[in-house]
């Protein structure tokens, strides 16, 4: 490197500087440059170079600091303590003007920085200011450089999103969603992150394994801006535990079914029970009958107050069972003799047991019984049979006994010829009578009181 001293240039005069290397032998190599240098106009020269702030984009607002570049271009050193004074403008509003002074001496070409106490409202999105901004120094030998000009935009600020927050059971899909008119919504970890999950989405899935809280803003094209944070939750409902046990059935008996239930939050409202032959019931406990034997699949089912289910699963066998049966009959009078036998049908089935209950208090066993009753009246008879799977079906059936008729009558004499009239006075308790006259000359009649002529 070798240092050039130029001598015999003008103040304030722009120079355009060449170099060309010259070798030894006499030889020179290429033009380079120019290198272009401007020399100062005045011994005293404080330039107002540049606004460093505020710059234009997104989120300006009516408190934004004002700061001035300030630049010796004199000769001479600025002393310490030097008093000037700075301003701005914004568009064609009044200055805003405040007196300084130097905390320290600034030699040529050193910078300093001066921030206005007063800051400007640049709050309005949408507009762009026009900002100026003056150095007035008493001394100034060069005046032509104490002002500088910015042009500021500020950006539109989208709102934040409209978000829906959602609430899934446990194991299922939340979905968030969050909407801008017209933005493109952005998907956040935390309140603080700058490097979004997700983007440009309004809606945002994710496995209802545990509550979250996400954040979304709203971006703003072609501004580039975003909105402030918002949260939205995802809230993870807890899902029932449910169980129950089952032990063999017999068909047309019922099958008491208990279901168990629990949640650890919120309550639970609904039980369901698929019997898996089609049909279902309600309730936490209940006890149906199967008709046919064989093994269902039976369903139970719990469901929250907030709409959350869990179910479970086992298979219960109905074992065949006999049907009871038997022949009844109808007696007269309390002589008759009553004599009862088992019909059942065994659907395959060894029948071990037969037990009677024959309304008057007689309860034999087998598959007949007899009895005989003292009164005339309705009795119920009940047959129960046993087989040998332990199933057992049981029959009811009424036996009637009708009370006995007392027949009698008069008849008071008449000539040959004449009607003889014949008094009916049979009887019979609790019972309507029906009567057959036979007037011993063959002729019959069904009144109750009937008048005869022999001839």
């Amino acid at each position: 490197n070798t240092a050039f001293t130029i001598g015999g240039l003008q103040k304030a005069t722009s120079y355009d500087v060449y170099l060309r290397e010259v070798c030894s032998s006499g030889d020179t190599g290429l033009l380079r440059g120019p290198v272009t240098f401007t020399t100062r106009d005045a011994a005293n020269d404080l330039s107002a170079v540049q606004l460093i702030e505020p710059t234009g984009g997104c989120g300006l607002t009516a408190n934004e600091p004002v700061s001035l570049q300030l630049v010796n271009f004199g000769f001479d050193t600025i002393p310490a303590n030097t008093n000037l004074s700075i301003a701005y403008q914004k568009n064609a509003q009044p200055l805003v003007q405040e007196n300084v002074t130097l905390s320290q001496a600034l030699a040529p070409s050193d910078t300093v920085v001066r921030t206005f106490t007063q800051p400007v409202d640049l709050s309005q999105q949408g507009q762009t200011y026009r900002l100026q901004a003056w150095a007035d120094w008493a001394t100034d030998q060069s005046p032509g450089n104490d002002t500088t000009s910015r042009s500021l935009y500020a950006s539109n600020v989208p709102a934040q999103p409209t978000v829906t927050g959602d609430s899934a059971c446990a194991g299922g899909q939340l979905t968030l969603q969050a909407s801008a008119a017209g933005k493109q919504i952005d998907w956040y970890a935390d309140s603080g992150s700058t490097t979004p999950i997700l983007r440009n989405s309004g809606s945002f899935s994710l496995s209802a394994t545990k509550d979250t809280t996400l954040y979304v803003r709203a971006y703003n094209n072609p501004d580039s801006c975003l909105s402030p944070y918002k949260a939205v939750e995802a809230v993870v409902q807890p899902i029932p535990q449910v169980s129950f046990t089952t032990s063999p059935g017999c068909a047309s008996a019922p099958v008491s079914l208990d279901g168990q239930a629990s949640i650890n939050q919120g309550t639970l409202q609904d039980f369901e029970w698929d019997l898996g032959d089609g049909r279902t019931r309600q309730w936490r406990t209940v006890q149906p009958s199967y008709s046919s034997s064989g093994n269902y699949t039976v369903t139970f089912t719990a469901t929250s107050d907030q709409g959350c289910s869990n179910d479970t699963q086992r298979s219960l066998t109905i074992k065949p069972a006999p049907e009871a049966d038997f022949a009844s009959d109808t007696a007269c009078g309390s002589d008759g003799t009553f004599t009862f036998e088992e019909q059942a049908d065994r659907n395959g089935l060894s029948i071990t047991g037969f037990q009677w209950s024959l309304g008057n208090g007689e309860t034999p066993d087998g598959p007949l019984a007899s009895t005989s009753y003292n009164t005339a009246g309705t009795y119920t008879v009940t047959l129960a049979v046993q087989a040998g799977n332990n199933c057992s079906d049981t029959l009811t059936k009424p036996a009637y006994v009708l009370p006995e008729p007392s027949a009698a009558f008069t008849a008071t004499g008449r000539c040959q010829g004449e009607a003889v009239p014949f008094t009916n006075q049979s009887s019979v308790n609790g019972a309507t009578l029906a009567y057959r006259w036979n007037f011993d000359d063959g002729q019959t009649s069904t009144r109750a009181e009937p008048d005869h002529v022999y001839e």
